[in-house]
């Protein structure tokens, strides 16, 4: 059994064409494993995302009585603190003294 030159020529080509192929399909395969893998972390996000928006959820609506009674002491204490200043007879020039000022002034 005698293999020509001509022989050995087209089964290295054959050989090239498969391999050609076989590369084509594993870039291919590859490709979509990334885009999977892309996908899977956009979901965990999403999913991340969504689980920590109900946490909040949860807690507005906790938290919600809170702020009334915070709103209220809030109120409470500016008219308290914008009657002790107006109470002091000093006129101050600028912001910082001003400033100075509030943060003295207790809140009962």
């Amino acid at each position: 059994m005698l293999i020509t030159l001509q022989d050995l020529l087209l089964q290295t080509s054959r050989i090239r064409e498969k391999s050609a192929e076989s590369s084509h399909i594993v870039h291919e395969i590859t490709k979509d494993i990334q885009l999977l893998d892309l996908a899977k972390r956009n979901l965990v996000a999403s999913v991340n995302s969504l689980r920590r928006f109900g946490m909040m959820g949860v807690w507005a609506l906790r938290i919600r009585p809170s702020m009334a009674i915070l709103t209220v002491l809030v109120v409470n204490g500016v008219s308290q603190l914008e009657d002790q200043l107006a109470a002091t007879p000093r006129k101050y020039p600028d912001i910082s003294q001003s400033l100075a000022v509030c943060c003295y002034v207790t809140i009962d």
